[in-house]
């Protein structure tokens, strides 16, 4: 940031050796006015470095809302992890849930299985029987 006036030290030195000219010729008056107007513009500028120069509470006080920024992020990723904590329990639970009732639908097909088969046999048992029934009973006949 610029200062107001913006007096570099070239234009300072030029406004004094104008002033010195203006002694040697005699025109106090002229130079008089040079210079207060080159100290004018020399206090503005100190006030104005005054006014923004950064002092040890500004910086302090920066500090502590830094470090209370990072204490909320710090905060904000906790909880963000607890979250995530709950929803990896929740997808867990839900796992779970799921291969109870895969083995209750496991359970089931091996039951109706069982019934199936003991069908098959029953099937099997009875045809072999008619077979054999109608095979002998016309032979003894």
């Amino acid at each position: 940031m610029a200062l107001p006036s913006a007096l570099t030290p070239e234009e300072t030195r030029a406004r004094v050796g104008e002033a010195v000219v203006q002694i040697s010729r005699g025109e106090f008056q002229t130079a008089s006015m040079i210079l207060s107007d080159l100290l004018v513009r020399i206090q503005k500028d100190q006030e104005y470095l005054a006014e923004t120069q950064v002092t040890k509470d500004d910086f302090r006080l920066l500090i502590e809302e830094m470090r209370a920024g990072f204490q909320a992020v710090d905060r904000r990723f906790e909880a963000v992890d607890k979250r995530f904590e709950a929803v990896d329990k929740r997808f867990d639970d839900l796992i779970h849930q799921m291969d109870k009732r895969f083995e209750a639908v496991d359970k089931r097909f091996e039951a109706m299985d069982r019934r199936f088969q003991f069908l098959q046999w029953l099937f099997g048992f009875f045809f072999a029987f008619i077979s054999v029934i109608l095979t002998y009973g016309t032979f003894f006949k």
